[in-house]
């Protein structure tokens, strides 16, 4: 109890309007306010900074994406050029009762469709399929479109209207195919 009177007195008998006090408190703000807005200034600067930073790193990784899926799909279509203007391929895709006495090779499409299969990463597999005899040739060899193991890849590209039907089906399942 007497320490607290001690400290009522001294705060009573000092004197905060003393001149060291004013001069304690005008020196505080002249450092502090500065300070804040420096503080502030930078914080606000380094944020914009970062932003336009985050901003083209996400420009340049969605450009290289693209030019990349560009790069894949003119590839793909290529190998499928090259593919369709092979004569074996030709045989098979009109696939008669005289064709076959021309004797097309499933096994040298087989190797065709091997090729970039193995070479690209990025092609799981490739299907060729003739509607005239309705079977399938993969690298697993030839089988009837009934029994192929595949058949969600070529309805998902069936179903697409003819005016948007492509040359490439890309999927994203672990069986894909190029027709």
């Amino acid at each position: 109890m007497k320490i607290r009177r001690e400290v009522k007195k001294y705060i009573k008998d000092y004197k905060f309007n003393s001149l060291f006090v004013k001069n304690l408190i005008l020196l505080l703000v002249l450092i502090i306010v500065p300070l804040s807005g420096a503080v502030i200034l930078a914080y606000y600067a380094y944020n914009n900074m970062q932003k336009n930073e985050i901003e083209a790193y996400n420009k340049a990784i969605v450009e290289d994406t693209i030019s990349g899926l560009e790069r894949v799909l003119k590839e793909a279509r290529t190998q499928l050029i090259y593919m369709g203007f092979n004569s074996n391929v030709e045989l098979y895709m009109y696939d008669t009762e005289e064709i076959r006495e021309l004797n097309y090779k499933v096994k040298s499409i087989s190797e065709l469709i091997k090729l970039p299969v193995i070479s690209k990463d990025y092609i799981d597999n490739i299907y060729i399929h003739s509607l005239k005899s309705d079977k399938v040739i993969s690298l697993d060899g030839i089988s009837d479109y009934k029994t192929f193991k595949d058949k969600d890849v070529f309805e998902e590209y069936t179903s697409q209207p003819p005016d948007k039907k492509k040359t490439v089906s890309l999927t994203t399942s672990r069986s894909t195919g190029l027709f």
